[in-house]
């Protein structure tokens, strides 16, 4: 994995989260499935990734962004999580009417 070359576009990713800065156009599923076919991406790799992150944001930012930023996190990092195995990318389950006889 060449970090070097992944952080300009995670940086991209993350300020068109926050901020709606447009600078991102990728696929944010795309590279995770490629890594995922090399090293199985589990739920402890979400966890850990969450708890850097959200450890980073508290130590350098305060406000309602950083809470954002935190919140997002945890409803990207999840959707990622679901698509890789198959699942919806919502955290939602829908509801549906029984059929009746």
């Amino acid at each position: 994995m060449d970090l070097e070359a992944h952080m300009p576009v995670m940086c991209d990713f993350w300020e068109s989260v926050l901020f709606r800065a447009g600078k991102y156009h990728g696929n944010a599923l795309q590279p995770h499935l490629a890594l995922n076919r090399s090293v199985a991406l589990e739920q402890q790799h979400f966890a850990r990734w969450l708890g850097i992150w959200q450890a980073t944001v508290d130590s350098l930012f305060l406000g309602e962004k950083a809470e954002l930023a935190k919140t997002q996190a945890v409803r990207i990092g999840g959707s990622l999580l679901r698509r890789l195995h198959d699942g919806d990318a919502s955290e939602y389950v829908t509801v549906r009417r029984r059929e009746n006889g």
